[in-house]
């Protein structure tokens, strides 16, 4: 081979088969494994991330429906003491 096709196959060769031909086995499985827990990190922030704006969409939304409640009960007392007080 010349020097130029060389080049083109070290080129296109994938780069953790290149890492394992250059520098072994143990620090290709090192990058990949560092490659990995970023990427579990990565979802982990992204699941992280969707619970809070999950949880920040439906916060307002149970405390009006407490506070309707709330309203509701108290508008319920005040009739029954307003009933029992004209009694």
């Amino acid at each position: 081979m010349n020097r130029g096709a060389d080049l083109g196959a070290v080129a296109r060769e994938p780069v953790f088969s290149r890492a394992i031909r250059i520098w072994g086995p143990t620090f290709a499985e090192e990058m990949m494994s560092s490659e990995l827990r970023s990427q579990i990190r990565d979802t982990d922030f992204r699941k992280e991330t969707s619970e809070l704006t999950r949880a920040q969409i439906i916060q307002p939304g149970e405390h009006n429906y407490l506070s309707r409640q709330n309203q509701r009960l108290k508008l319920a007392l005040s009739l029954l003491q307003a009933k029992i007080i004209n009694h």
